[in-house]
C-alpha cells in the first residue's frame, strides 16, 4: 500500500475508483469524482491537497484537504473514502494520517470532517485517530433516496495529533519534521 498525491495521471484509476464506490457512499461525496469534469479540475492549482491509497495498480482509498479562507483559515476540511472492499485494513487510518502531516506541514491547526452519524466504523477509526465529536446536526443532509440523515462534526487539533503521533513513533513516516 502507498500514499501518493494526485496527479493528472491518476485519472483513469481515480474514475474507475469513484465509479466502483456503493450508492451508499456516493450519497453523501460532495464532489463527484465519477465525472471526469471533475478529475480535471483537480488537476489545476489549488490550495487543495488530495492524496490516493494505491495497492498495486489500483486506488483504495482517497483523502482531500481543503484548506478553508478568512476568519478559519486556520482550518482545513478533511474528505476520506476508501473502497468499500478495501476497508478494515488500515487504508482509511493511513489516509487521515497523511492529511494530518498535510495540514501541519501547511500550518493548519485544525482539521475538520462530516461523517454521516450513524456510520459507526467510519467515526470509531477517526476517533482512534485523535477526531472528537464536536457537533450534531439532525436531520442535516438528505440522501438520493430522500431519506434525513444526522451529521456529526468531527474535529482534530493538529498540535494535539503531533503529540499523539510523536509518542507512538509515526513521526518519521510522517515526515512532520518533529
Amino acid at each position: 500500500m502507498q500514499v501518493r498525491p494526485y496527479s493528472a495521471q491518476a485519472e483513469g484509476a481515480v474514475l474507475e475508483f469513484a465509479r466502483s464506490v456503493s450508492a451508499e457512499d456516493r450519497n453523501f461525496l460532495k464532489e463527484d469524482a465519477a465525472d471526469p469534469g471533475v478529475l480535471h479540475a483537480w488537476s489545476n492549482p489549488s490550495s487543495v491537497q488530495r492524496f490516493l491509497a494505491w495497492s498495486d495498480d489500483k486506488v483504495d482509498g482517497y483523502v482531500a484537504l481543503h484548506p478553508l479562507r478568512g476568519w478559519c483559515d486556520h482550518v482545513a476540511e478533511m474528505r476520506v473514502l476508501v473502497a468499500s472492499e478495501a476497508r478494515g485494513h488500515g487504508i482509511g487510518q493511513l489516509l487521515v494520517h497523511q492529511a494530518i502531516a498535510a495540514a501541519v506541514q501547511s500550518g493548519i491547526a485544525k482539521v475538520v470532517t462530516e461523517v454521516i452519524a450513524e456510520h459507526d466504523q467510519t467515526v470509531g477509526m477517526l476517533q482512534a485517530n485523535g477526531f472528537v465529536p464536536e457537533a450534531l446536526l439532525v436531520d442535516h443532509v438528505r440522501d438520493r433516496t430522500g431519506h434525513l440523515r444526522d451529521l456529526l462534526v468531527m474535529t482534530c487539533r493538529t498540535d494535539e495529533m503531533v503529540d499523539q503521533l510523536t509518542v507512538v513513533g509515526f513521526e518519521e513516516a510522517l515526515d512532520l519534521g518533529v
